[in-house]
């Protein structure tokens, strides 16, 4: 990709991020992220259809890095892989913050449970499922922990990420393979 699309998207990104941190997105409008990125309507049309869409842009970058974490734990160690879970949402502390924190969270979170899920699901012992409990109830149910976990230490005070993961990990043992 050219460097100056690059820098474009790039501003109009953090542009976005710092205005919902002091604004929901139902009050941003796409002259607000403009005039504050000083870049003018036709070219934020020619990268995004709306505000809607850069903002699932920004959530789709961070979404993407997590996806690539996940492959690392599957192909190398799934603690180590936890740990750089909770270490890359503490060095992004702030944007998961702001995303956790505001009007579009759930669709946020909805992109995060359904990683989260499908990286259980690779490790949940199959043993546990049987005619009292469904795999689909344990699923959400450890994948909420997890979620809840994350969102408590992003919008919390802790800074451990390593212990914060190892603690996750000493919860999820017991379903896991």
């Amino acid at each position: 990709m050219d460097k100056r699309i690059r820098k474009t998207q790039r501003a109009l990104k953090q542009t976005m991020l710092h205005l919902l941190q002091e604004e929901q997105i139902e009050e941003i409008t796409v002259t607000d992220v403009c005039e504050e990125s000083e870049i003018v309507r036709r070219t934020f049309y020619a990268h995004y259809t709306d505000k809607y869409d850069l903002i699932e842009h920004i959530m789709d970058d961070y979404i993407s890095d997590f996806i690539e974490i996940c492959h690392f734990k599957e192909n190398v160690d799934f603690k180590l892989g936890n740990i750089k879970w909770f270490q890359y949402i503490y060095e992004n502390r702030e944007v998961f913050n702001t995303l956790f924190r505001s009007s579009i969270s759930s669709l946020f979170n909805r992109k995060l449970e359904n990683i989260i899920n499908e990286q259980i699901e690779i490790k949940l012992r199959k043993e546990l499922i049987n005619n009292n409990l469904s795999k689909e109830t344990l699923l959400k149910f450890l994948t909420s922990a997890v979620l809840g976990v994350m969102i408590d230490f992003t919008t919390g005070n802790n800074n451990d990420y390593e212990n914060k993961a190892n603690e996750v990990l000493i919860l999820l043992k017991p379903y896991f393979t």
